[in-house]
């Protein structure tokens, strides 16, 4: 919703503000359950000194910081207040909300307001704002959520001009590294990185990697028929080696955990750290947080490496920004959801990733909305059924609840009448498209309970007049990024300019435009 705001903004003739609400829980009073604190002895009345109370307490009134329900109370209090102004709140995206007479999309973060609309009205609106919210001094894009932010306008390749807004996480991944060095051995030194990935270490899981047992093969499948040792031959408890019989078993003599991570106790406070700034801006992180976060409780030695390899890709590459540019009227701006599996790619198991990727497009307009990487709950046991159960998470999760604010925007946006809002639905397997349109698929009956996705509700979804799907080829499959696992530097900087993590100056040139032209 935060991005849906920024295009919004980016419209010629609108622009976009930030501001805080000061000291926000203490605007309002504190309900529910009676609640006392204690205050600092330096802060106690003179009665209460001359008194000789030792330990007193006192009833707390106004909502404060801390309390559990602190931030629920804050919340009822700010939507009152905005919806007595006549700002509305969209429906099925709270803390959104749009004043049908200024034309001002508001979304409200805790104590962070973010206004846009047209220039002439954003006074007004924060004037409304006021009336009952103490909010301070509003300004231009800026440092909002962790991520400065900040608009431009630029001439692009054709002469046409767009309104450049860039998103600059570079400050925050610093502090992602450093965080890094403080739990990683002393001496620990970054290294360029091109990619996040390091070489697929072969591990496909017990059932699909080569046998390591020693015997017999058979002629005909090669199955190998394992040749049992004596039993005297292997060391006993209280025997010469002190060692039981099974503590080395498949580990090739090495107890378990000598192969346990020197990160295992601290990789989960980095990587939910990068996770904050992959959400909001660096989409290319997804992939590799999403393989990471998998092995919290049992983490290796090599997830150590893979820990390392992606906080140097961090480090090469913390000054790329994300960019997206609006030079379109909002009626020739269309949604775009891209659609995306890779088939038992999951490193140790047969397990498939989902890919989802968000975006608004126009003849001179690119903007990313939001990016997911997910690992499917089983295992799916063909690509057409990976596929499936990735583009049920992209309408469910994207595609669908996105329609909604785009068609206030339009119906805010559009002088010449109500444009039609159509989610473009692109996928790059045909035998999924065939199942989609056809609403039935025999042999994946078992998808409703192993899955639960409904093929059924695909049908249906993807017949109404606002979603369209498409084939598209694999080469403009913008999802790719967050189901891939690439050590190929030229094939991943593809990936990123697919989702809009390019230098400003791209914009000058027309390849970009091409790669992000209208499917």
């Amino acid at each position: 919703s935060g991005k849906a705001v920024d295009v919004y903004g980016a419209q010629k003739g609108n622009d976009t503000e930030i501001a805080d609400a000061e000291m926000a829980y203490t605007q309002t009073e504190l309900n529910g359950t009676d609640t006392f604190v204690r205050l600092p002895h330096d802060e106690w009345p003179r009665a209460w000194k001359d008194a000789g109370f030792i330990d007193p307490v006192c009833p707390l009134i106004l909502d404060l910081y801390g309390h559990p329900d602190a931030a629920t109370f804050w919340q009822d209090h700010c939507d009152k207040q905005l919806r007595a102004q006549g700002f509305k709140v969209v429906l099925d995206w709270p803390s959104c909300y749009f004043h049908d007479r200024l034309k001002c999309l508001l979304i409200v973060y805790v104590d962070d307001f973010k206004l846009a609309g047209p220039e002439e009205n954003l006074e007004k609106g924060w004037a409304l704002l006021r009336t009952k919210l103490t909010i301070g001094p509003e300004g231009p894009l800026g440092m909002y959520l962790g991520c400065n932010q900040q608009r431009e306008s630029m001439t692009l390749y054709d002469g046409g001009t767009a309104n450049v807004v860039i998103y600059d996480m570079t400050s925050f991944l610093a502090q992602c590294i450093e965080r890094y060095l403080q739990v990683a051995p002393a001496g620990t030194k970054m290294k360029p990185a091109s990619t996040p990935f390091l070489h697929d270490e072969g591990d496909l899981g017990p059932s699909r990697n080569p046998t390591t047992e020693h015997g017999e093969a058979c002629p005909w499948c090669n199955y190998v028929t394992p040749t049992m040792t004596p039993q005297s031959a292997v060391s006993q408890v209280g025997g010469d080696s002190g060692t039981p019989a099974n503590a080395a078993a498949d580990t090739g003599g090495t107890l378990e955990d000598d192969d346990r991570g020197q990160l295992a106790d601290s990789a989960s406070s980095v990587l939910m750290k990068i996770l904050y700034a992959a959400r909001m801006v660096r989409f290319d992180l997804l992939r590799a947080v999403q393989g990471l976060a998998k092995h919290f409780t049992k983490w290796k030695k090599r997830h150590d490496q893979e820990l390392y390899r992606l906080v140097c890709y961090i480090w090469t590459t913390k000054d790329k920004k994300m960019i997206g540019w609006v030079g379109d009227e909002i009626c020739d701006i269309h949604l775009h959801l891209f659609s995306d599996s890779d088939f038992a790619g999951s490193e140790g198991t047969q397990r498939s990733t989902s890919g989802v990727h968000l975006c608004l497009r126009g003849p001179r307009t690119s903007f990313a909305l939001s990016g997911q990487s997910k690992r499917q709950g089983c295992v799916s046991q063909s690509t057409t059924e990976a596929e499936l159960v990735a583009g049920a998470l992209a309408l469910k999760s994207a595609g669908v609840p996105v329609i909604i604010i785009t068609e206030i925007l339009k119906a805010a946006a559009t002088r010449n009448g109500p444009a039609a809002t159509v989610l473009h639905f692109h996928i790059d397997n045909q035998a999924m498209a065939a199942v989609i349109r056809s609403g039935r698929n025999p042999t994946m009956r078992h998808l409703s309970r192993t899955h639960g996705i409904s093929i059924s509700w695909l049908h249906e979804t993807c017949r109404d007049d606002d979603i369209q799907m498409g084939y598209i080829t694999t080469t403009l499959m913008a999802a790719d990024i967050y189901t891939k696992v690439s050590q190929d530097a030229v094939k991943w900087n593809i990936f990123c300019e697919q989702i809009n993590l390019i230098e400003p100056t791209a914009l000058e040139g027309p390849g970009i435009h091409a790669l992000h032209a209208v499917a």
